[in-house]
């Protein structure tokens, strides 16, 4: 009956200033209340990010009615192939584009994102100290989401192999940290982070 939104400012070369966090209750329509935030902020809607991990059908018909992307993290994933130009592949943090018929009849853009290193990325910037820049009005339920995940590395008995995985004690609420995580892959994937762009 809500989405949970977060709007940032990107400066190239990866720092961010956010600019809305929170929840917004679902008209269980066409999402109007979230388009006029968006619209507000003046995102263009194929920079608008949502998840299309739950409700897969009604978010990609949302994507085509206002243009925007559809997104979701693979925990499984270190990486996804793309291929250059000059016919080399490359491993990249997010998909390429892909596209689905929605049922309403057009058709949806969306990417996936290798959910752990794009956490590995977003808690470096926290880390940092500077490259988020973090409103003094923030909410307490974006404090909280933003501690709730930690990293585990566990060594494989035998082959010593080292695996990485972002872990929620507790199962608090992480739905902004995941926000974020969205923001970090959708930057990846404008190359924000590229300093000669």
């Amino acid at each position: 009956d809500h989405y949970w939104m977060s709007i940032c400012g990107w400066r190239q070369g990866g720092s961010c200033k956010i600019l809305f966090e929170g929840y917004l209750p679902s008209d269980g329509g066409d999402e109007l209340a979230m388009a006029e935030v968006v619209g507000k902020y003046k995102v263009s809607p194929a920079q608008t990010f949502i998840a299309i991990g739950y409700q897969q059908d009604r978010i990609l018909d949302l994507c085509v009615k206002h243009g925007w992307t559809g997104i979701k993290g693979e925990g499984n994933k270190r990486s996804f192939l793309h291929r250059t130009k000059a016919g080399k592949t490359i491993e990249k943090l997010y998909s390429p584009i892909k596209r689905a018929r929605a049922k309403s009849g057009g058709v949806a853009r969306f990417i996936f994102l290798a959910s752990n290193p794009v956490k590995d990325v977003l808690a470096r910037m926290m880390q940092a100290g500077d490259q988020i820049e973090i409103p003094a009005d923030v909410s307490k339920p974006f404090e909280n989401h933003m501690k709730c995940e930690r990293r585990s590395v566990e060594k494989h008995p035998k082959t010593g192999e080292e695996k990485v995985e972002w872990i929620r004690p507790g199962g608090k609420a992480n739905h902004l940290w995941d926000c974020m995580c969205y923001q970090v892959g959708a930057a990846l994937a404008f190359r924000v982070f590229d300093d000669n762009e």
